[in-house]
C-alpha cells in the first residue's frame, strides 16, 4: 500500500473530510497545530519540515535541513520558534520568522521518535532508538538529564506543563513516570 503524502483536516462531528493540504514528496509522519490554531506544522518521510496556514491550507515554508526522516514537531508556545526531532538523531529548534536554524540539540545516539514541550517552553523531552529519554533546555541546548531504565526504544514521552513530572512509554511494554523536580535543584 503506498503512504498518503497530504494532510487531511476532518470535522469532528460529521466526519466530514474538511480540506486536503499536499506537497510532501513521501509519507507525512507528524503534525502540529500552533498554539493560536492558525497554523499546522508537518514533518515527513522526505526529511523536510513544512508550516501551512491553516485556512487556506498554503505552504508558508519549508525547512530541509534533516537529512532523516522527521518523526516529531511542535511550537512553543510564543510561536517565536518551533522544533523537530528526526532520525538524524537531532531535534532542531528554528525560528518561525525567518525559518533559520538557531540551535541543535545532540545527544541521542539513534533515531528521535517523540518531543515533548514543556508549558513555558522552556524545555523539551525527548525520546530515542537510544534507550532513553533526554530533557534540554531549549534555547541553549543545554541536556540536563537522561533517563535510563526502558530495556528498548523509548517510542514516546510526555512533560507535564509545570515540567515536575514525565511520562515515557517504549517498546519495552512499559510506562514509566518520572519525578523531574530534583533535576531543577542542582
Amino acid at each position: 500500500m503506498p503512504y498518503d503524502k497530504s494532510i487531511k483536516l476532518w470535522d469532528v462531528e460529521s466526519g466530514e473530510e474538511i480540506k486536503t493540504i499536499e506537497g510532501h514528496t513521501n509519507a507525512v509522519y507528524t503534525v502540529a497545530f500552533s498554539p493560536d490554531g492558525n497554523f499546522l506544522l508537518s514533518g515527513g518521510y522526505d526529511g523536510s519540515l513544512r508550516l501551512w496556514q491553516v485556512d487556506s491550507g498554503n505552504e508558508i515554508w519549508r525547512f530541509e535541513s534533516h537529512k532523516a526522516n522527521v518523526r516529531s514537531v511542535g511550537f512553543l508556545p510564543t510561536m517565536k520558534h518551533i522544533l523537530s526531532a528526526a532520525d538524524d538523531k537531532t531535534i532542531r529548534v528554528i525560528e518561525l520568522s525567518s525559518g533559520k536554524e538557531v540551535k541543535s540539540l545532540i545527544g541521542h545516539t539513534e533515531i528521535i521518535y517523540s518531543i515533548s514541550i514543556s508549558g513555558d517552553g522552556k524545555y523539551v523531552l525527548s525520546g530515542g532508538y537510544d534507550n532513553t529519554a533526554r530533557l534540554w533546555e531549549v534555547l541553549t541546548g543545554e541536556e540536563i538529564a537522561i533517563l535510563k531504565g526502558h530495556k528498548y526504544a523509548v517510542t514516546t514521552v510526555s512533560l507535564s506543563k509545570d515540567s515536575k513530572m514525565a511520562v515515557t512509554g517504549s517498546h519495552d511494554s512499559t510506562i514509566r513516570v518520572w519525578d523531574l523536580t530534583s533535576v531543577y535543584l542542582r
